[in-house]
């Protein structure tokens, strides 16, 4: 499962959901009705990017002609992912995931790790460099005592309050069975970092 997507932008041409071509007046009306849906969508490049950089939530006040041309070419809008009621406990704000490192090993794969990374203040990403905390995972799903930060300051309580030892990613065990399914579709790749969270309804969600 991933994130219902409104448009692509490859090279600079417009695409929909089922990548068909598509025009800038039918990107332009797509925006538009899927913010007769939703409030707010979320735009990321998809090309040299990392960390965030330029991922950015919208509302339906944008300039729709001027995002397309800040943005110009290789990037994607999409819905919000409504995450699971466990998730936004640390940190409502942004969506909380989770990143799964998985090794294929002798045709079998093998899961070395996985953190849940959380926002923190008004960010609405979660990623490190933008202020984000991460705590490990452990194999039942509950997360550990101690969290830390991109400078490497230690956290055992969220800036929110959230106890992180108190905490449990919700429907791990169905997570690691997708992780573990998905890989084996990769086998060219040996070690992939996967981000996933959870939907309201507990199923994993590929970000």
């Amino acid at each position: 499962k991933r994130p219902n997507t409104i448009i692509h932008n490859i090279g600079g041409i417009f695409y929909n959901d089922n990548y068909e071509i598509i025009s800038n007046k039918d990107a332009y009306d797509l925006v538009k009705k899927a913010f007769k849906k939703q409030n707010e969508l979320i735009i990321k490049p998809t090309v040299d990017t990392n960390s965030g950089k330029n991922v950015k939530v919208i509302n339906k006040d944008v300039n729709i002609l001027e995002l397309f041309d800040k943005y110009r070419s290789n990037f994607i809008i999409q819905e919000l992912v409504k995450q699971h009621k466990e998730l936004q406990k640390s940190h409502k704000e942004s969506l909380n995931t989770i990143r799964i490192m998985s090794l294929l090993w002798k045709n079998e794969v093998v899961i070395l790790g996985a953190v849940h990374r959380m926002g923190r203040g008004e960010a609405r990403v979660d990623n490190s460099n933008m202020g984000g905390i991460h705590v490990g995972i452990n194999p039942d799903g509950s997360l550990m005592e101690t969290a830390y930060d991109h400078k490497i300051n230690k956290y055992t309580t969220h800036p929110s309050g959230f106890v992180f030892k108190d905490g449990k990613i919700p429907n791990y065990e169905k997570l690691i069975e997708t992780v573990k399914k998905a890989h084996q579709k990769f086998g060219y790749f040996k070690l992939i970092h996967w981000d996933f969270s959870i939907d309201e309804t507990g199923e994993p969600v590929l970000i």
